[in-house]
């Protein structure tokens, strides 16, 4: 954790949670279980898997009583870890500051435990959810690049590099988020390769909203060169370390149905395409000049003929 105090007030309210949700099971609550087949046909057996999160959350009013959870809900609040951190597990994010830190505190210890049948606090646990919630709460313009799946596209070479440091790319040929790998809406069949836009940021307190302006103008540049059905994912990923992804939602629509396919030809007639507009001057284009993600997307709305 980058906020030392954030990290020992979670390590202590985490603490204090543990002994009193043992308490509770001690003194007769149980933990839910649901009941899942195994895996085969034939298989007579089944798992049962505790819901313990469910069991963290329905208990929020015990946890909000506990002494730390009013210094780790200040801790929360004071370094805004809340509202990226709820975002990126689903849920609603409040529109109170102090009741948006509390609600996280709740999903955080729900996940703490997610899966396990008692309430020991191991480390190796505890460091894992604190590594994921520095993930989420990390500065997004620090990052290196910025990750999006394409939906719709198809597309013969692995890769395509375009204009201002972004790229078409075969998600199986770099890190890639498992999230950013999935097929579902996706508009592919789950053997065929996924492919991501990167984009390159830049220094400065808004490079990652400049990087995501490229990932979309890239899509209506390919828009723009050929008809399909081709779009950015709903989320975008910047990398925040250890292994760990800060996600972006990408405000794009939904993506039409047909898909994109780019063969050898068309994307190098893409790139030339890109290339071109890169170069071309933008009309009515005040002094000084505008930025290159600008210059190409303002190119890509004014009339060209391939």
């Amino acid at each position: 954790m980058r906020d030392f105090l954030l990290n020992e007030a979670l390590k202590r309210l985490a603490a204090d949670a543990a002994v009193r949700l043992s308490a509770l099971v001690a003194g007769g609550d149980q933990i839910p279980f649901d009941v899942a087949e195994q895996d085969g046909p034939e298989s007579a057996f089944y798992l049962y898997e505790p819901l313990t999160s469910r069991f963290v959350l329905e208990r929020e009013e015990e946890l909000r009583a506990l002494p730390s959870f009013v210094p780790a809900r200040d801790a929360v609040d004071a370094g805004g870890a809340a509202a990226p951190y709820l975002e990126a597990c689903g849920e609603k994010v409040p529109a109170d500051p102090r009741e948006r830190a509390a609600k996280m505190l709740t999903v955080f210890l729900a996940s703490l435990w997610e899966g396990s049948t008692e309430f020991s606090l191991n480390r190796e646990r505890l460091d894992a959810a604190l590594a994921v919630l520095d993930a989420e709460a990390s500065d997004v313009n620090e990052a290196d690049v910025l990750i999006a799946p394409v939906v719709g596209l198809k597309m013969a070479p692995p890769n395509l590099q375009l204009p201002h440091g972004v790229r078409l790319i075969r998600a199986d040929a770099i890190d890639a988020p498992v999230e950013a790998m999935r097929s579902a809406g996706m508009g592919r069949a789950s053997w065929e390769p996924q492919y991501l836009a990167v984009a390159e940021q830049d220094e400065g307190s808004d490079s990652a909203e400049s990087a995501m302006s490229q990932l979309r103008e890239l899509i209506s540049v390919m828009r723009l060169f050929k008809a399909g059905g081709v779009g950015l994912g709903p989320y975008a990923f910047a990398p925040s370390g250890s292994g760990h992804w800060s996600r972006i939602p990408t405000g794009a629509p939904a993506t039409r149905h047909g898909g994109y396919l780019l063969g050898q030809e068309d994307a190098e007639r893409l790139a030339d395409l890109a290339v071109a507009l890169e170069a071309r001057p933008t009309p009515m284009a005040p002094s000084p000049g505008p930025s290159p993600a600008s210059r190409w997307a303002a190119c890509a709305r004014a009339p060209w003929r391939v």
